[in-house]
């Protein structure tokens, strides 16, 4: 008897994926003129490429946070969905990543994703079409905004929605965004300072909310509310800060070197009261640790002190600034850190003419830079360290 055995193929394996059908697909998104061509057209490529039964494209519609679609019935329906987790898409919306169900009627496989996710069993019976497995995929305008979702509906070959479609989908839904944005005028939304700790579990936002409160009542700033009473990691917060600004940021450490030649024109209650400080210069410029980045008056204050002069800035916590100009006097004894900052929110002015002029000679010596290495790996620019 022969022992060679023929291979056979599984039947129920899906079909690889056309990397030149989906160059093709992506520059069709990129052509398109009209949302309609988006709406329809594409979700037509999508059953060639992915060997599906059905696709549905969705947009965000900010406004109201729903999702809609234009779906070809007799004529062209307009379907919404809210943003939530009561839905496929909708839960891929809200939580910003794909969502695989190998059956759409097990409520027990639904339940196991998500507690509140079901299906809409209506709509199989209003268009006749038994959903079995379901890909939803979000497309992001970026890391932390939704412009809308794709959805795949029912691999021919029976099999289940795995990640191996996670490339391609993850290229055609970056085109796709792009167009939201150009026809749909679509935006990231913009930062909402510590957003990213309520997305942690760090703080709710009911006490975030009572923390920012109290805050408004000039007690003392929101920073140490959320520090000293909530128990906020401090390197949390401070990188909360850094997304927040949009820049690097600072946490006071005692190795840390301060470049001391940028001081020889300031005087140091001036910078406590402003609560700003240079900390190094390098070639790239001068470096300046401040509590808010956003600050016009401060930030047009710092640029005529050290005029020509580029200029980055590190955000760092007020009471981290006041610990580093502290170590600069060679701790005055001038009262604790905490004193200082309930009198300078009481104050809630920023002092503007103690600055004695002049501004940074040209043939002062930089410090060597370093890095310091935060929790996940990444290197932030921090000033110099004691070796």
């Amino acid at each position: 008897m022969d022992t060679n055995t023929q291979a056979t193929a599984d039947p129920t394996a899906p079909s690889p994926i056309d990397a030149e059908q989906i160059k093709k697909i992506v520059a069709k998104i990129k052509g398109v003129r009209n949302v309609d061509q988006i709406f329809l057209d594409l979700q037509r490529d999508f059953l060639t490429l992915f060997n599906i039964e059905q696709a549905v494209l969705y947009a965000v519609d900010p406004d109201k946070n729903e999702l809609y679609t234009r779906f070809p019935l007799d004529t062209i329906e307009i379907v919404r969905i809210p943003v939530n987790e009561q839905s496929l898409a909708g839960l891929a919306a809200k939580t910003l990543k794909p969502v695989r169900v190998k059956d759409v009627y097990d409520k027990v496989e639904l339940q196991g994703i998500n507690q509140n996710l079901s299906h809409n069993y209506s709509w199989d019976k209003k268009t006749g079409f038994r959903t079995k497995q379901a890909l939803s995929y979000p497309i992001l305008l970026d890391s932390r905004t939704v412009g809308g979702v794709i959805q795949l509906l029912n691999r021919k070959s029976g099999a289940p929605f795995t990640d191996d479609l996670d490339a391609p989908l993850s290229e055609i839904a970056k085109a796709v965004g792009q167009a939201f944005q150009n026809l749909l005028k679509l935006a990231p939304k913009p930062m909402i300072k510590f957003e990213d700790l309520i997305a942690a579990n760090l703080i709710k936002q009911a006490d975030l909310d009572a923390a920012q409160a109290e805050a408004k009542k000039g007690a003392t700033d929101v920073e140490s509310i959320l520090l000293d009473k909530h128990k906020i990691p401090k390197t949390a917060l401070v990188k909360s800060l850094g997304l927040f600004y949009n820049c690097s940021y600072v946490e006071y450490d005692p190795r840390l070197m301060i470049d001391t030649t940028l001081f020889k024109n300031l005087k140091t209650d001036f910078l406590k009261k402003n609560l700003w400080m240079p900390f190094r210069r390098d070639k790239n410029g001068i470096e300046i640790l401040i509590d808010n980045p956003h600050d016009i008056d401060k930030v047009q204050n710092i640029r005529r002190t050290f005029a020509g002069q580029s200029i980055q800035f590190a955000v760092c916590l007020r009471r981290d600034i006041l610990e580093f100009i502290k170590s600069m006097d060679g701790g005055d004894g001038k009262g604790s850190i905490s004193d200082i900052l309930v009198e300078l929110v009481s104050e809630g002015s920023t002092e503007k003419e103690d600055l004695l002029g002049g501004g940074l000679a040209e043939n002062e010596h930089p410090h060597r830079t370093l890095f310091r290495k935060e929790g996940n790996g990444g290197a932030v620019p921090a000033g110099r360290e004691l070796l």
